[in-house]
């Protein structure tokens, strides 16, 4: 397997931090310590907290102050840089999450908010864009201009606002600043651009991002291989890959069933149901049937609203019998409903579908279930948010959040266009219970109460005592196992592979 090397095919050493000064990571060479199970795990889950938020914050809108603030906040809390062993857990987590994200599917996630990291973390104080080029060697990649040069363009860079005098000003290739160009923030004299050192840090970022893109692929195409080695981690992996999108959304009984009866189940899917599951119950009723997907989906959803198993069984009955009798439905589907309240099989406890869950699973033509907002072609998604009275204004506006992917975005963008007075500053959409439970704060004041809802701040499967070997070729490779380490093993044999891996 042949190791991760950077875009220009120099195989470069990650120093360390010399001297106390920050150093951040352009993790060109993959890490080669030993860390546990534990660490592998809570290392990752961090950087995703981290990960999130930026996204999150993104695509809230907040700019400025505000941002950095906010991201100041997680970044401390999660994935500082003030340590050697801070330097290590960034290192590595960032290597773990490459496992993780190296699929088509996420890893434009991936690069996105790794992108935005990097910004924040180069723009955060003035000194670390040099710090950072000169930690990892890139230097040498990018030619600083000559005395002779920057008095020839003087009068250019002052023109362009550049606080150029007494720093570096790099002379790169037209094509390497065309982001810059753009915005007029550079001059331009014989096929080369002249960039400040302060206007440096999207050249890097730009840099950092194709760079990243091509490893994830390489990373793709071992993956199997080493998964395959490393049996022990795939859960994780697999685990890891889907806590981008939001979280389980979890249930305690005594407080949720039996508050939604069959009766309101018509009214409740016109007036707080997200997209997907207003669909699935259209089709239910349409048909008087459902795929094993959709009944799944939409099943665990009604169960999360606060449908109790008998009123589940009524509900169902009541429709499938309508192309079916009651014998036929009882030997056919009862165990399914009663499996997915726990009273069936490994008495599970199951918990609704997350977004992340929905978004990454696939549908046929046939089928019902998935999110609209990703899995609809465009003529069918205007017809279903028209049939809403969605205007075409808005309708163009969420189209063109599809288009860039951003489902979530405009699941929360349906959610205040049906709902114009709501208070969304902070919504950030990651589950359709959560999407149920606003709108419903929103008509009803009074239900559900803040603490129906008790998120699981997407802990990781249990894990063993175990201990992860050196890393290579950036992934992390496992020893050969003791027979008192397969005996810590036994920890992940709990997990339930079925709700890790059904999507």
């Amino acid at each position: 397997m042949e190791a991760l090397t950077s875009t220009k095919g120099k195989r470069r050493e990650e120093p360390s931090m010399m001297g106390g000064d920050l150093f951040i990571s352009s993790y060109q060479i993959p890490p080669t310590e030993e860390i546990t199970i534990e660490q592998f795990q809570d290392w990752a889950m961090n950087r995703i907290r981290v990960l999130k938020e930026i996204d999150n914050a993104k695509v809230s809108g907040i700019v400025g102050k505000q941002y950095q603030d906010r991201i100041d906040s997680v970044v401390r809390q999660y994935l500082s840089l003030k340590s050697e062993e801070d330097v290590q857990r960034d290192i590595i987590s960032h290597f773990v999450l490459r496992l993780a994200f190296c699929k088509p599917a996420d890893k434009r996630w991936f690069v996105d908010q790794e992108s935005a990291l990097l910004q924040y973390r180069l723009e955060r104080f003035s000194s670390n864009v040099s710090s950072y080029m000169k930690g990892n060697n890139l230097k040498s990649d990018y030619k600083a201009a000559t005395p002779e040069e920057l008095q020839r363009n003087a009068k250019d860079l002052d023109c362009v606002g550049t606080n150029w005098k007494g720093k570096t000003v790099y002379k790169l290739p037209f094509e390497e600043a065309l982001t810059l160009l753009r915005g007029r923030r550079v001059v331009v004299s014989q096929g080369f651009c002249y960039v400040s050192e302060e206007d440096f840090t999207s050249i890097l970022v730009a840099s950092f991002r194709v760079r990243l893109d091509k490893e994830l692929d390489k990373c793709l195409g071992n993956l199997k291989n080493y998964l395959s080695i490393n049996d022990s981690i795939a859960p994780i992996i697999n685990y890891i890959s889907k806590l981008y999108f939001g979280s389980d959304f979890q249930i305690d009984p005594s407080k949720r069933l039996g508050k939604v009866t069959p009766a309101d189940i018509d009214m409740l899917s016109v007036r707080s149901f997200p997209l997907c599951m207003n669909n699935l119950h259209e089709k239910l009723r349409e048909n008087h049937h459902l795929k094993h997907g959709g009944r799944m989906q939409y099943g665990l959803f009604l169960k999360g609203i606060g449908l109790s198993l008998e009123d589940a069984l009524i509900f169902w009955r009541s429709e499938f019998t309508k192309l079916m009798g009651v014998d036929k439905f009882d030997k056919e589907y009862t165990y399914n409903i009663r499996h997915n309240y726990g009273k069936e099989g490994k008495r599970t406890d199951y918990t609704p579908y997350s977004c992340g869950k929905i978004i990454k699973g696939d549908t046929k033509a046939s089928e019902h279930h998935g999110c609209p907002f990703r899995h609809f072609d465009e003529d069918h998604l205007v017809k279903k948010l028209s049939s809403q009275q969605v205007p075409e204004s808005s309708i163009k506006e969420v189209l063109r959040l599809v288009k860039d992917q951003h489902y979530q975005v405009a699941c929360r963008k349906h959610f205040e266009i049906l709902r114009p007075k709501a208070n969304i500053t902070e919504l950030i959409i990651t589950h359709p219970n959560q999407y149920f439970d606003e709108s419903e704060k929103y008509y009803n004041a009074g239900a559900p109460k803040k603490e129906d809802v008790n998120n699981n701040n997407n802990e990781f499967p249990a894990a063993s005592g175990k201990t992860l070997g050196k890393t290579t070729h950036a992934v992390l490779k496992i020893q050969n196992k003791s027979e008192e380490e397969k005996k810590a093993d036994a920890a992940l044999e709990g997990i339930d592979m079925d709700e890790l891996m059904d999507v």
